[in-house]
């Protein structure tokens, strides 16, 4: 956790626009990072037991739309064993 907090803070600016993927607790964990680094985060939840593919064309629309300077993307695939 520690590593993730130094590579976020490396590149996190306030201000700075982070677009936040992610299906489960991890990846809204790392919006919520940002956003306590100052970050201006806009969230994609994809539900755990869907694949992103389903959500491709929603966050391409949204990047193309916000251009975020940092996209994060954490999923919990539905076929990984955790």
């Amino acid at each position: 956790m520690l590593g993730l907090w130094g590579a976020l803070r490396a590149v996190i600016k306030p201000g700075t626009r982070v677009l936040s993927v992610s299906s489960g607790v991890y990846g809204t964990g790392i919006g919520s990072m940002a956003a306590q680094l100052g970050a201006t985060v806009q969230r994609v939840e994809v539900a755990w037991d869907v694949s992103f593919v389903e959500a491709v064309q929603q966050i391409r629309d949204l990047a193309r739309e916000w251009q975020p300077e940092l996209i994060t993307v954490r999923q919990h695939s539905p076929d990984m064993q955790s």
